[in-house]
């Protein structure tokens, strides 16, 4: 998706269905870890599906920031040792950054953004919600 129109109704779209199996797990009483990383993911969706209108932000970096996120916040909640998930959620958003780049298919600030939009959306979700 190459302008920002045609990525509109498949972010809103997704962002819809990550809300509904929000509250789907809500009702059906799944942990609540989970169900704060699907509300990480359902804002994280929305808030991409928002800039959208402005900017292209990478949504596949705003996807593995999200990952990044979960398993510092994860790490911190649950007081367990997640240092090598960590490393390698960084180490692959490095990978998928330097694809994104080489293809030109975003700018640099672009792919910054959408890592660092994803990882605080998930960390404030998850330890403060």
């Amino acid at each position: 998706m190459e302008n920002n129109k045609e990525r509109l109704i498949p972010f809103f779209v997704t962002a819809a269905m990550f809300a509904f199996g929000y509250f789907l797990l809500i009702r059906l009483g799944a942990p609540q870890t989970i169900t704060r990383y699907i509300l990480a993911a359902t804002t994280s969706a929305f808030v991409l599906f928002l800039l959208t209108f402005k900017w292209k932000i990478s949504a596949h970096l705003m996807g593995w920031g999200g990952i990044t996120g979960t398993f510092i916040a994860v790490s911190f909640r649950l007081n367990i040792n997640l240092e090598y998930f960590i490393m390698a959620s960084v180490l692959l958003s490095g990978l998928i950054s330097y694809a994104r780049l080489y293809l030109k298919t975003h700018k640099t600030y672009e792919v910054y953004s959408g890592w660092l939009i994803g990882c605080l959306i998930s960390i404030l979700i998850i330890l403060y919600f």
